[in-house]
């Protein structure tokens, strides 16, 4: 036959069809279904050229497939599906790519309401704005799309599915999210159980990842904004973002963190470092600089530590190596800085996150009432500021001059003199009790104690010492003569 179908609002002519038993099929230049809105039923308006039909009446379904070009779907006019229909007295369903200018969503079976779009199943893509550049990515969704309300909900099926932002090069195990279209903005939502994770894909960033409780990210701009993150793992150091709160742009480039907290490493929790800015990389590679709090018994200290650096170290393939923290500060003799109660300190400090112990690189002065005279002396030691030992071999002063500790005989004069890093009364006077080895102040006897280190730090009974006391200024020694 031929003739002009209708059918539950869909209507089209042809030329060719086929009365079956139970089925009629057909193929028509133009198929038309009109919308309609009502509390019973919801259908789109739908046009399509070159169709095929296939009518199955006592099953009442009329499936319809496109021969060659796509459907458009809902008055708008934005709206393709390129796949075929089934229109029942159920509403319309659909099968294929449902495109728009924003999105694509491809699904087996669409729910079509007069302006929306429901699928139990559903694989999405969000556009951007570069021809063919993919925002949002993800599958088997479930999806609730309202195009009068301008949003869409979407719900993993699978758990541990990942949503896929490409153009930021980042993948996130938060898998459920609401697209406000009207604003141009995704917002995440995580298992109130458990944070979302955040992995960056980028080839030069060994799988960074951080966690978080909240996201957004705007299709506008394209920066994805995390909340609520309690730390960031870099080499071997904990990042502890001041407000929570993480900024990730195109290509995986993350905006600096402000007024940071440090603590390296991860696993002795060895230093810490406050108001920090840093600049995370990668998983092994982050650069930094901030304040390291070095409090000697009431006065508070710090230290600016302007080049931190969490990088692989030691010897082998770059992807097996192990990974540290290095840092740098400069302290400046106006600064008044102490390395302990009795002891002011200039030059360099250096950190390194393995070791408890930092590094002091420059000139010291003892801050001892009964010497006749204090000599900035070099220094050159490791120490760990909570209980703080100073190496002093063979120290100089300002001007290079050696400066000695020990009891020592005087050959001008004939006379046994003590002297506590001060220069000897002549060159040519011979030692009685020298000491080298480590320095360190006793608080509770207010009296600074030299020597082996062996019977500075645990008294024992072999090597010299010499204590001098703040309080009397009397020097005391024993060891070998």
């Amino acid at each position: 036959g031929k003739g002009k179908i209708q059918y539950l609002g869909a209507t089209l002519e042809s030329e060719d069809v086929k009365f079956l038993p139970k089925q009629m099929l057909a193929s028509a230049k133009d198929f038309d279904l009109a919308e309609k809105r009502s509390k019973e039923e919801e259908v789109p308006q739908v046009h399509g050229e070159l169709v095929r039909l296939d009518w199955k009446p006592y099953r009442d379904s009329m499936y319809v497939r496109s021969e060659k070009n796509a459907f458009q779907i809902f008055k708008s006019g934005e709206h393709t599906l390129t796949g075929s229909l089934a229109l029942t007295p159920g509403g319309l369903k659909g099968n294929g790519l449902l495109d728009w200018p924003q999105a694509a969503m491809t699904s087996k079976q669409f729910n079509f309401g007069a302006f929306s779009a429901k699928a139990d199943t559903t694989a999405l893509k969000i556009k951007a704005e570069e021809v063919g550049a993919i925002a949002i990515q993800s599958d088997r969704l479930r999806s609730d799309v309202d195009f009068d309300k301008q949003l869409g909900r979407f719900k993993s099926l699978d758990e541990y599915l990942e949503t896929k932002l490409p153009l930021n090069q980042y993948v996130t195990s938060m898998n459920e999210f609401i697209w406000e279209m009207n604003n141009s903005m995704i917002r995440f939502k995580s298992d109130s159980t458990k944070l979302g994770t955040f992995t960056s894909v980028h080839p030069d960033q060994d799988s960074l990842r951080f966690r978080g409780k909240r996201a957004s990210y705007d299709l506008k701009t394209y920066l994805l904004k995390v909340t609520e993150v309690p730390f960031i793992k870099s080499a071997d150091a904990m990042i502890i973002p001041d407000s929570g709160t993480v900024y990730v742009q195109p290509k995986a480039i993350m905006d600096s963190l402000h007024n940071a907290t440090i603590i390296c490493d991860t696993l002795n929790k060895n230093h810490k470092i406050n108001r920090a800015t840093v600049a995370l990389k990668g998983r092994k590679d982050y650069w930094a600089r901030g304040y390291y709090e070095y409090n000697v018994a009431n006065k508070e200290q710090e230290i600016l530590f302007s080049d931190i650096v969490g990088q692989r170290v030691g010897k082998g393939k770059a992807s097996e190596k192990a990974t540290a923290t290095r840092a740098q500060g400069t302290v400046a003799e106006e600064d008044s800085f102490i390395i302990d109660r009795k002891t002011s300190f200039f030059g360099t400090i250096n950190l390194s996150s393995e070791s408890v112990n930092l590094k002091f690189d420059g000139f010291a002065r003892l801050e001892a009432d009964k010497l006749p005279v204090r000599h900035w002396f070099t220094l050159k030691s490791a120490g760990d500021k909570s209980n703080l030992a100073i190496k002093y071999d063979s120290p100089k002063s300002m001007d290079g001059v050696p400066l000695e500790t020990g009891f020592y005989l005087s050959k001008e004069m004939s006379f046994a003199y003590p002297s506590v890093i001060m220069p000897l009364y002549f060159r040519k006077d011979r030692p009685i009790l020298p000491t080298k080895g480590v320095f360190k102040y006793d608080a509770g006897k207010d009296q600074f104690i030299f020597g082996d280190s062996s019977k500075v730090m645990a008294n024992d009974i072999r090597g010299s010492r010499i204590i001098f006391s703040n309080k009397t200024g009397k020097v005391e020694g024993e060891g070998k003569l």
